[in-house]
């Protein structure tokens, strides 16, 4: 016997998730029969209800659609409806912007390498220009491992810029996919509401 009851409270439960699951979309039927209600009973005043009637219908199927759409770009672009007009107004050229370029007469070009390898006229002994030529290989030794260092340095750097970007990017696309998700499980329902109503709205008239 408490089994039976377990069960058939378990199928009420379902029953009840399965029937609210569509919720807001149970608001057009009553729409749909309070529209019918006053048909049948002011049947005298039939033209002014279905005129009033079709002009709510389409205005609050679209204010649904337009709050779908807002709760939307807030999901996706973190912004509004409200806010899009805004910076719309606020993008009105007011006056042109007078444009500047400024080209210097002359274009100096500097060079980077530097040789810095000077020869003195008093290194007139083979002795001095092989001493003259060790100093420089060793000066060039020591530049270019201080030049590898430094490269060293700046791809540890770079890569580790790298690796936060990547990881700044996962995260913006998990962010990207959960509003996505809510955008395509959560608002068609209340899209589709509006889209009845509007629908129904127009309808009105042919119908009644």
């Amino acid at each position: 016997m408490q089994n039976f009851i377990l069960g058939k409270m378990n199928y009420l439960k379902r029953l009840f998730i399965w029937f609210f699951d569509p919720w807001p979309l149970h608001i057009f039927p009553l729409f749909l029969t309070i529209h019918i209600v006053l048909i049948n009973q002011f049947p005298a005043n039939l033209p002014m209800i279905n005129s009033i009637s079709s002009a709510l219908f389409q205005i609050i199927g679209g204010i649904i659609v337009l709050i779908s759409l807002n709760s939307n770009l807030n999901l996706l672009n973190k912004t509004s409806i409200k806010n899009v007009f805004i910076n719309w107004f606020k993008s009105f050229p007011l006056k042109s912007k007078s444009v500047i370029t400024e080209v210097s007469d002359s274009i100096s070009i500097q060079s980077t390498v530097s040789a810095t390898a000077t020869v003195s006229n008093s290194l007139n002994t083979l002795e001095d220009k092989i001493k003259f030529l060790f100093d420089e290989i060793k000066r060039l030794d020591q530049k270019i491992s201080d030049s590898t260092e430094k490269l060293k340095e700046d791809l540890n750097e770079k890569f580790k810029y790298i690796e936060r970007k990547h990881s700044n990017l996962d995260q913006s696309l998990i962010e990207v996919k959960a509003n996505l998700n809510n955008t395509v499980l959560g608002s068609p329902k209340l899209e589709i509401l509006g889209i009845l109503s509007i629908i129904y709205g127009l309808l009105i008239p042919v119908l009644y």
